[in-house]
């Protein structure tokens, strides 16, 4: 007969820990930021001309608009008016490829 072997016993987990509550783990503050009411956001503009962000954001990058960090521009600005051009414009249908002709 052969000889069973001393399965060793698994080692006990130790029992989760609790943190105690520190009076230092108030909840963070929100930050209000300060938004200048002449500034239109391309999210306004979007909603304006009733086309999703992303695809705004895709058609303005291939333009190569220049932005200063945000999609924000000044009520009134020519700048505003070239995005609403850019934004408003039919994309134009792609050259199809003549079908191949077999012989």
């Amino acid at each position: 007969m052969a000889a069973k072997k001393n399965a060793a016993a698994p080692a006990p987990t130790p029992a989760p820990t609790s943190t105690p509550a520190t009076a230092s783990a108030a909840p963070a503050e929100k930050v209000v930021k300060e938004v200048d009411p002449n500034a239109v956001p391309l999210a306004e503009i979007c909603k304006e001309l009733g086309i999703a962000g992303p695809v705004a954001r895709r058609k303005l990058r291939a333009a190569k608009v220049n932005k200063d960090g945000r999609w924000i521009w000044q009520k009134g600005s020519k700048e505003l008016e070239q995005i609403k051009a850019i934004l408003s414009a039919k994309p134009e249908p792609k050259a199809e490829a003549a079908p191949a002709v077999k012989q």
